[in-house]
């Protein structure tokens, strides 16, 4: 009978390992999603079939959003472009331009990170450029295989690490065929030549109980050509990514930095602490509601700035992949 899953769950204290300096220094950040769709059906990921929001809805959760930096006094803030494919939405252009054009009317300092898998045609990334601080882009080599995508997503790498805006290239070593593996590492020495800030390989997200001597050829090519690796210890042990991911990350009654100092927010205005809040609403995983709307609560306002005040408990038994948020010391009563 197979072992019951279980999560890594901290008793005594969380850390995160910085192995390199973000180099970005800002007041607050946001992981922002103005679009549900992708063009992409990756075997991990729920975000494929949505909906983008109303650029009405998205433009009025921005200006809501730079009264409220006003209010908590940030000087500089970072909206992460999260999704689904934030490109596909048909209007990102002239979101992009208006917070930019918010930014200038407030004058705080803006970064702009934009999430990506690079498979739409080379004029879209250069006209996004044009507004972005940085790209963020995955390679998901099924996908990319599967809709004859190669020669466009290498392109448009060429172009966007061209501009030397690359932070992060993050590469999914997904379950591909036995006599596709070759192809698949050739494709993945190739991207890993073009110049960026950050590359990690994650195979938390693959499932190798089907073939042993495959895992151990995924887990060889890891050690040879992965770039960079997040670590974080957790009690004494060390984890990467990969880990929490396989593993799972249940930090219940842990106090966390969410609503101090980073949030989730959609394009229609849900607030959510972090990604499986959002994740476990919106695909009815969960009758947890969003903190607030930041366009249809009259209060929302005041309840993000409660929020930047009183530290965060998590009530997830599962991080959702926001690992990168700091974890403070869980009560002394449940430890």
């Amino acid at each position: 009978m197979p072992k019951p899953f279980k999560r890594i769950r901290p008793k005594k204290y969380y850390k995160i390992l910085k192995t390199e300096s973000d180099g970005v220094d800002i007041d607050y950040s946001m992981t922002f999603r103005i679009t549900d769709s992708c063009n992409f059906k990756c075997g991990y990921c729920f975000w494929n079939d949505g909906i983008n929001y109303p650029y009405e809805a998205v433009t009025q959760t921005v200006a809501n959003l730079y009264d409220f930096f006003v209010k908590e006094g940030f000087k500089s803030v970072l909206f992460y472009f999260h999704g689904g494919e934030p490109s596909l939405h048909p209007q990102v252009i002239e979101i992009l331009k208006y917070m930019r054009a918010k930014e200038k009317e407030y004058g705080i300092k803006t970064y702009l990170e934009f999430q990506t898998n690079l498979s739409l045609k080379k004029q879209v990334y250069i006209d996004i450029n044009d507004y972005v601080d940085f790209f963020d882009v995955t390679y998901h080599h099924l996908e990319v295989t599967k809709h004859n995508n190669y020669p466009t997503f290498k392109d448009n790498l060429e172009t966007v690490s061209g501009y030397g805006n690359l932070r992060n290239l993050d590469i999914m070593l997904e379950n591909v065929e036995e006599n596709d593996i070759d192809h698949f590492y050739s494709n993945i020495k190739e991207i890993l030549e073009y110049p960026c800030q950050y590359s990690e390989m994650i195979y938390g997200f693959c499932h190798y109980k089907y073939n042993a001597e495959t895992k151990q050829r995924y887990l060889d090519f890891y050690k040879k050509h992965n770039k960079y690796e997040q670590q974080y210890e957790i009690d004494g042990k060390i984890y990467n990514t990969n880990d929490l991911f396989k593993e799972g990350l249940d930090c219940r009654g842990w106090i966390c930095d969410v609503g101090q100092r980073n949030i989730t927010i959609n394009g229609d205005g849900n607030v959510f602490m972090c990604g499986i809040h959002m994740t476990n609403f919106t695909h009815r995983c969960s009758d947890d509601p969003p903190y607030t709307n930041i366009v249809t609560d009259p209060s929302w306002s005041g309840k993000m700035s409660i929020l930047r005040k009183i530290p965060f408990k998590c009530r997830w038994d599962f991080c959702g992949g926001d690992f990168y948020i700091p974890r403070y010391k869980k009560d002394e009563s449940e430890i």
